[in-house]
């Protein structure tokens, strides 16, 4: 006997024989069977990532290649420590992100991802490289700089606390001008010293504060440079000048080799007449004038040094002149 079904037939039809058509075409089963399709497995689900934040990690991945012919109504988020399940945790739905929290901050985990259809869950994918969830440390505090000789001696505060102990620091000293980091050190204690560097050149400093995990953020210091004394100072002229209609006078010109780096250069210029001080110039041009007795026979003797922050330099050999023989 022929039977025709008509167009609210419930379910899924799979034809276990042969069938008739009916007069509108439509397909019967033979025997009048009706039974669900093959379902398998959902596929594995594709390119998991994982991102640390504090206490928690959050995932996305891509859905499996293949649903297993049933509809992807959810998935299962697996979290392992030390190589062991230690929890899962069920995403309803078709999206594809998660986030697990109750973390602990600084403990190493990994993660896969298994899609679930009606047969439950599928093969779980790659798991993911280990992860460490982490705050990211605050900035340390008020850095200071000692600079000498080539030198620089800095030191900072701790940064505020946030969660995660401090482990160390990262100092690294930057060239000014250039942007160019010159050196960079770890350190554990609130102090680091950089030698090596070029009296005159104007640095940077910039600190971070590292707990387990991460580093955080920077902390820049003010412009240093290192110096140190100058080097001993040069006469380069003397002259007794007397017949330009001024007073009577002697003129030293001088110089210096290295400025040491200091920022306030200037000279000194101790005065003796008769073997007895008659005064200081202090100058931060490179001559001084001294005014003389006129048609005195005495004997003037100078002694020159250059000075900047850091100090005054070494003297220059003793300059002697008599004006009027």
């Amino acid at each position: 006997m022929r039977r025709c079904l008509g167009f609210s037939v419930v379910g899924m039809l799979v034809a276990l024989g042969g069938g008739t058509a009916c007069g509108d075409g439509t397909e019967v089963p033979a025997n009048n069977a009706v039974v669900v399709p093959h379902i398998e497995q959902a596929g594995a689900p594709e390119s998991l990532t994982v991102t640390a934040g504090d206490s928690r990690v959050s995932l996305s991945w891509n859905a499996p290649a293949s649903e297993g012919g049933g509809h992807i109504v959810g998935y299962t988020v697996w979290v392992f420590e030390e190589g062991k399940a230690a929890r899962s945790l069920p995403v309803p739905g078709r999206g594809t992100t998660a986030e697990v929290t109750g973390l602990v901050n600084g403990r190493p985990y990994t993660f896969c991802v298994a899609a679930t259809n009606s047969l439950g869950d599928g093969p779980q994918s790659a798991r993911s490289a280990a992860v460490r969830p982490r705050v990211v440390p605050n900035a340390p505090r008020d850095i200071t700089d000692l600079s000498t000789n080539q030198k620089v001696v800095l030191s900072w505060l701790p940064p505020e606390p946030n969660g995660m102990p401090i482990v160390s620091y990262t100092v690294t000293v930057i060239h000014r001008a250039t942007n160019k980091d010159v050196a960079t050190q770890t350190v554990t204690e609130l102090t680091a010293t950089f030698t090596g560097l070029t009296n005159g050149v104007e640095y940077l400093a910039r600190v971070v504060a590292n707990n387990e995990v991460v580093g955080g953020t920077p902390l820049l210091s003010a412009v240093f440079h290192p110096r140190t004394i100058p080097s001993v100072a040069i006469i380069n002229k003397v002259v007794f000048l007397h017949d330009d209609g001024k007073p009577p006078r002697i003129r030293l010109e001088f110089a210096v080799a290295d400025t040491g780096g200091g920022d306030q250069l200037g000279f000194g210029v101790y005065i003796q007449f008769r073997g007895a001080d008659i005064g200081y110039t202090g100058t931060g041009d490179h001559f001084v004038e001294q005014p003389v007795y006129p048609n005195d026979p005495g004997t003037y003797r100078f002694v020159v040094n250059a000075f900047n922050e850091a100090g005054q330099g070494p003297s220059a050999e003793a300059i002697e002149v008599t004006p009027y023989p």
